[in-house]
């Protein structure tokens, strides 16, 4: 065999030399050529080069320059290549007489749908794989064919076309050798991702299960860690904790992560590639398919996993369990942290100070809870995260009023921390649901907060500064219960519904704190306003302006009457009495 490859290449070459213009005599010599055993790639590309400048028109030509070029690419590792291979692809498709030769059409469109897939370009990949389907319908059961299927897949999933990618890689399953299994937990991997795209987490785990007992079969390791972990996810997703099953399904998914956590420890793995409660910065468990595609290192990965076990246990409504794990991811975070950690790594450590800050909460924490949602505070406020500082504010506020309702006294320097991020969220005009309540938290605070005296003997700085806390209590309260009643009227907000038992409180809240001031018609405006909504009964807490106003009566039969109306409020709306 090798002695009539180098017959044929001898007299290609001899027939080039004698007629150097022929471009059919050179391409022939380089088709050749790239039939040695190795090919001498940059001679074939020399050569090809030859025969494309003496006729560009032969598709054939730059179809075997789009080929050797991958081959370049494969073979030095230098980039630039790739993109070389796609523009002589497409050049060799212009030119393909599709009607006369639909073989070679086809074959164009699957090496520009492999080259592109290879570039990353999906969009494109999947444009050519399509195009391919709708006009040849290839079949057959060859591995060009089944590799076909497969990447078409991967190419649906990364062009966001999931249920296309079941599609093309149940196809792909259907063409794979009995003597191929690695290939085929490849492919059953791949599925489960996009089956767990399209929420579908049964067929996901279906998917996931049949790899990880091929990968175990084939005395697999490298892949455990990370199906298992993605079964945890599905099992997980699967579950409600109000749905029957719900509370097993998740005991599923820890006994699958704990399995992942595992494998991790002892094998080690190499990288591949409002109101009525706190706020998490990360709310429940997203994991996407695309990140559920990729491992890490295994620090990563524990990391993960640490999150995915923490996250479980807050289903189960087990706060315990999950601080701690909740709180060894942290100390992994710390590990890793650097002299100059990224913003990345900062803001990963805020969410998980976030996290243990309200998990400390439910457990009955508050001062535990504080210290982490200050340090979660910090790093929001260092990376400019506005969304993380405003729910971070408010959680820290309302820890504060549950501090104050429950007799503790404040720390000065809690306050000035709220006055101070609110003032820096102002500066940047960010808006959400949270600063409104962060800021009828605070200006109660302000407003309730009581005045330190003077030193006998103040100095400078004790009068500057008694005046500076002078103007927080007494005029940042009014301000910020104004800016509260702005943010009421955001459509994008607060629904009609809402705004109304929320604007009632604010009014509620500013008779209360100009009462006995030298603001009488303040004080009258606000009370006809209050007066009115509650005989319109637009106002679900009515109940406590007929209080406030039994607390200010000076007769006892008004008091009482006063006191006889909060009470039947309360029974003719039971409803009114709940918490916003």
């Amino acid at each position: 065999m090798l002695k009539e490859v180098q017959e044929v290449q001898a007299w290609y070459t001899d027939m080039a030399n004698a007629h150097p213009e022929h471009a059919v005599y050179r391409y022939g010599e380089a088709l050749a050529l790239s039939y040695s055993n190795p090919p001498d790639i940059p001679l074939v590309l020399k050569r090809l080069r030859q025969a494309e400048a003496h006729n560009p028109s032969i598709p054939y030509i730059h179809q075997t320059l789009g080929w050797a070029y991958e081959q370049q690419e494969r073979l030095s590792g230098q980039s630039g290549n790739l993109e070389q291979a796609e523009r002589e692809y497409r050049i060799a498709l212009d030119l393909n007489d599709a009607a006369r030769l639909p073989e070679v059409e086809s074959q164009l469109l699957l090496n520009l749908g492999n080259t592109y897939l290879a570039l990353g370009n999906f969009r494109e990949a999947y444009r050519h794989y399509r195009q391919r389907d709708e006009q040849f319908a290839p079949t057959g059961d060859s591995p060009t064919e089944m590799l076909y299927r497969k990447n078409y897949g991967e190419a649906c999933f990364k062009a966001g076309r999931s249920q296309e990618a079941v599609t093309q890689y149940q196809l792909a399953l259907r063409r794979v050798p009995q003597d191929q299994p690695t290939l085929k937990a490849q492919i059953l991997e791949r599925l489960g991702l996009a089956h767990q795209d399209l929420g579908e987490p049964a067929r996901a785990i279906e998917a996931y299960t049949q790899a990880l007992d091929l990968n175990r079969d084939l005395g697999q390791s490298d892949n455990v860690a990370l199906l298992q972990r993605n079964i945890g996810v599905n099992l997980f997703n699967l579950s409600g904790k109000d749905q029957p099953g719900g509370r097993t399904d998740l005991k599923q998914a820890l006994t699958s992560y704990f399995s992942s956590l595992d494998h991790l420890t002892t094998r080690g793995k190499k990288g591949q590639d409002k109101g009525p409660g706190l706020i998490n910065l990360e709310v429940g468990l997203s994991e996407t398919a695309t990140q559920a595609a990729s491992g890490f290192d295994t620090i990563g990965e524990q990391k993960l996993m640490f999150s995915y076990i923490a996250s479980t246990y807050e289903q189960l409504d087990e706060p315990g369990p999950a601080r701690d794990y909740f709180e060894k991811k942290l100390a992994l975070i710390n590990q890793g942290t650097s002299k100059s950690p990224s913003p990345a790594m900062l803001t990963e450590k805020a969410i998980v100070l976030n996290r243990i800050g309200v998990l400390a909460h439910q457990l009955g924490q508050p001062r535990q809870a504080m210290e982490s949602l200050r340090q979660s505070l910090n790093y929001t406020r260092t990376l400019n995260i506005p969304f993380g500082t405003s729910v971070n504010l408010y959680n820290l506020s309302k820890l504060a009023v549950e501090e104050m309702t429950s007799g503790r006294p404040l720390e000065d320097r809690l306050l000035d921390l709220l006055v101070d991020g609110v003032e820096a969220l102002r500066q940047t005009r960010y808006q959400d649901r949270a600063l409104f309540y962060t800021l009828t938290n605070t200006a109660l605070l302000l407003s309730h907060q009581s005045r330190n005296p003077l030193p006998a003997t103040p100095t400078v700085e004790d009068r500057v500064e008694q005046f500076h806390r002078r103007m927080a209590y007494e005029t940042l309260p009014w301000s910020y219960y104004t800016q509260a009643e702005r943010l009421l009227q955001d459509s994008a907000l607060f629904s009609h519904e809402q705004r109304a038992p929320l604007a009632f409180l604010v009014k509620l809240n500013q008779a209360d704190l100009i009462a006995g001031t030298s603001a009488p018609p303040q004080m009258d405006r606000i009370q006809k306003e209050l007066r009115t909504a509650v005989e319109e009964q637009h106002a679900p807490h009515s109940w406590l302006w007929f209080l406030s106003q039994a607390d200010r009566a000076e007769k006892p039969a008004d008091r009482q009457a006063l006191l006889t109306q909060a009470v039947e409020t309360v029974l003719k709306f039971p409803a009114q009495t709940d918490p916003l």
